[in-house]
């Protein structure tokens, strides 16, 4: 029955209301970990009784303090003791739980505190915030059981089919309490979904509708209660940070399930993790590989693969604004627009033409390189549909400095054909810089006036470009460029240097490089590309923007100038924050893949700085990762995809405060 007036209850833990009780089942999982045929009668005892705390913390978590925190708690150690005799054995299930409870742990806490501020809505509201929760979780809990499927033998089917009914529940009282016919058809068909695979015994289908059901609640949810007050696209394009993690998170997770299927592999099953990193190192355009892409994968997993490089490279945001202003024909407001333009670094006044002009110079390169690319490998040797298939796969990973190749070796074949290293080499420059800035390059090349800003992001991206080839002949005409011809030599140098701006390709084998090289390539990777391309890094600006301050310090003047343009302190202080943070991350992941890999520290380097670089060069470490290293480079390489554009984000989407004038303090620093 509707209410006459609202009941007004906290907003802050509806959602995870609703995720806890959706989760309430999952321990029972535990019990079964590690397990073929039924469990010890402890472990299922400790389950049950981890279920039980779970519910009892969804019941409580926006009514109470203490007693959600307990039972949080108690849930969590209850479950890691129910899972130990399986966590003992698996690394990587121990580090994935752990996590996973961790996070799960914080929000109750998180919650548990900030339920005492006065944020108040309907009972509508919170109702819909609970099933949006519980609608949440059901893909995530099928996605665990697939990548985690032998691990879990049994018991993981039917755990699912009482999420799913809870969710029912959910949408049914909500339908009963407001007369929503949408709801009884939702609420009715997850209980049919359920009930019909347990009566026909196929409970391996309960995933595969744990998935279907919970996407489907959740794109048909309406925005609140009351349509006036916001639609689900507002709350989509209401934070980009936030946006741009789960774009490139759900992105990663649904080219894992790709890449996992039988129709992926080659000649035998793709691993789990195996599947995970592959996914992750293609939407990050990354380039770091533990298997080989032609032999352990089908032509669809090579297909998949190509996909997922090309939607981590142009970025999710632009296509889905692509297609909701010109496919579905709607126009979205001013507040989207905004958002969408920091998201995708354009001018929010005109960002339909600034998207189509990102796509149409992305398919225009990509295409004209496939051509050529194809041509270089069919006059090599190869069979006119390889070579076609070869061209097309190598121009889109070259543009969006991805890094993945169909030939065995990368392309150390091809160390003696200068139009493929040129064309890609080229390829890799056009994608590491936005397509306002490469339309740049004739007028520059032909000294006609550019603006200041497009000078910079050029003129250093030659300086590194050039300054890189000058080192890497120096230092290894007698090394690794042993061998070649004297043009070979330039070819191959220009060519590294080229795609240690974040691209990954190799022409040589830089297992045996010498250790100022390596010390010039983990430089030219930490700066990356340039600002609006797809390449990672710090970018080049930053480094131009550090460089210019460090020189104007030195000729003692008081504002930052370049091409009698002034920078402003605001640009001043995000190099500095993106230079640290870079540099604090970098340690951080440093320290972790020495504390848990047994390698030499120079591989250790090298690989965390092509990892957050998002570069995919390796000189050996990245094929003797254990299970926990690679967890650890994924984790470096999404970082490095998405962390300096969220911290600019951040950043810039903050006023600063006026906290009037103060004296100034002296202090010395030298």
């Amino acid at each position: 029955m509707q209410q006459k007036r609202p009941i007004h209850v906290r907003k802050t833990g509806t959602a995870l209301e609703g995720v806890l009780a959706a989760l309430a089942p999952f321990p029972l999982t535990m019990a079964f970990a590690g397990t073929i045929g039924n469990p010890a009668a402890w472990r299922i005892g400790l389950a049950l009784a981890a279920v039980v705390c779970v519910f009892i913390c969804a019941a409580t978590i926006v009514r109470r303090v203490l007693l959600p925190r307990i039972c949080g708690s108690l849930a969590v150690c209850l479950c890691i003791a129910a899972a130990f005799p399986a966590l003992r054995d698996n690394p990587f299930l121990a580090l994935f739980l752990g996590v996973a409870f961790l996070f799960v742990q914080v929000q109750v806490f998180d919650f548990s505190i900030l339920i005492r501020l006065n944020r108040k809505i309907s009972l509508a509201d919170q109702r819909l915030g609970r099933i949006r929760g519980a609608a949440l979780v059901l893909p995530l809990l099928a996605v665990f059981r697939s990548l985690f499927q032998f691990s879990f033998p049994g018991g993981m089917p039917y755990v699912l089919g009482p999420s799913i009914l809870i969710l029912s529940f959910f949408l049914l009282e909500y339908a009963y309490h407001f007369r929503r016919k949408l709801f009884w058809i939702l609420g009715l068909f997850g209980s049919l979904l359920v009930f019909s695979s347990i009566a026909f015994c196929f409970p391996a289908n309960i995933p595969g509708c744990a998935i279907i059901y919970g996407i489907l609640t959740g794109l048909l949810l309406p925005g609140s209660a009351d349509h006036r007050k916001g639609s689900i696209l507002d709350i989509l394009f209401d934070r980009p940070a936030r946006v741009l993690f789960w774009s490139f998170f759900l992105l990663c997770l649904s080219g894992t399930l790709l890449l996992v299927a039988p129709s992926a592999a080659g000649n035998h099953p793709i691993p789990s993790i195996d599947a995970a990193f592959t996914a992750v190192s293609a939407v990050c355009v990354t380039g770091l590989v533990v298997l080989d892409t032609v032999k352990d994968f089908s032509f669809f997993g090579q297909f998949y693969i190509m996909i997922l490089i090309q939607l981590g490279g142009l970025g999710i945001m632009s296509i889905t604004t692509f297609i909701i202003q010109v496919v579905a024909k709607r126009r979205i407001s001013l507040r989207q627009e905004s958002m969408m333009a920091s998201l995708t670094e354009t001018d929010h006044h005109d960002l339909l033409s600034s998207l189509v002009l990102i796509l149409k110079f992305t398919f225009a390169a990509e295409g004209i390189g496939a051509v050529i690319l194809a041509c270089a490998y069919y006059f090599s040797g190869l069979a006119f549909p390889e070579a076609v298939w070869n061209g097309t796969f190598t121009s889109i990973s070259a543009f969006c400095n991805a890094g993945f190749t169909l030939t065995g070796g990368n392309l150390v074949g091809y160390q003696s054909n200068p139009i493929i290293l040129y064309t890609v080499a080229f390829l890799i420059v056009l994608g590491g810089l936005a397509p306002a800035m490469a339309l740049y390059i004739p007028a520059w090349i032909s000294g006609r006036p550019v603006p200041a800003a497009a000078h910079i992001i050029l003129g250093s991206t030659a300086l590194l470009l050039f300054g890189g080839t000058l080192l890497i002949l120096v230092f290894e005409w007698n090394g690794i460029l042993t061998g070649l011809s004297f043009f070979d030599k330039i070819h191959n140098a220009y060519f590294q240097s080229a795609t240690l701006r974040t691209a990954g390709f190799n022409s040589v084998p830089l297992e045996q490089i010498k250790d100022p090289t390596l010390f010039t390539m983990i430089i030219l990777m930490f700066i990356g590309g340039s600002p609006g391309g797809t390449a990672g890094g710090i970018k080049t600006t930053t480094a131009a923007i550090l460089i210019l301050t460090f020189m104007t310090v030195v000729r003692h003047r008081s504002e930052v100038i370049y091409r009698y343009r002034r920078i402003p302190y605001q640009a001043v202080y995000r190099a500095v924050a993106t230079l640290l943070a870079g540099f604090g991350i970098w340690c951080l992941f440093i320290f972790f893949l020495a504390a848990t890999q047994s390698l030499p520290i120079r591989e250790i380097l090298f690989e965390i700085t092509s990892a957050l670089g998002t570069v995919g060069l390796t000189i050996g470490a990245t094929p003797r990762l254990d299970e926990i290293g690679k967890m650890i480079v994924m984790a470096a390489m999404f970082l490095g995809r998405i962390g300096p554009v969220t911290l600019f984000m951040y950043l810039a989407s903050r006023k600063p405060l006026e906290f009037g004038e103060y004296p100034d303090l002296k202090i010395n620093l030298s």
